[in-house]
């Protein structure tokens, strides 16, 4: 399931890690490109269920992972800390990278 929308001033982009990189990778790109038109927002998240790799998650496909290829990309890469992601898998709720990343499940 690979997405992306605009929630007033916040975007969204989520994706499946069950799928490889090569298979995903033009959806970011494509994802980045429209983020990069879009001039009101303030934070961008990455949404994706997995948190680590394995059980199902392609090999660097976790949402930490993603979200520093989505740095490079460009569209994403102007947003700097300001692109954050959320992420399930592990059952607990916590923040895995101060002011960028947070685990909720």
């Amino acid at each position: 399931f690979n997405a992306y929308f605009k929630i007033g001033n916040l975007a969204f982009i989520s994706y499946s890690g069950a799928y490889d990189d090569k298979a995903v990778q033009p959806f970011l790109e494509e994802a980045c490109g429209w983020l990069s038109g879009q001039g009101d927002v303030v934070n961008a998240f990455v949404i994706g269920h997995w948190n680590d790799g394995g059980l199902g998650c392609s090999n660097g496909m976790d949402v930490p992972s993603v979200r520093s290829k989505m740095e490079s990309i460009e569209g994403c890469s102007a947003f700097g800390n300001k692109l954050k992601y959320f992420m399930g898998h592990t059952h607990c709720n916590e923040v895995t990278e101060t002011g960028i990343g947070f685990m909720v499940a």
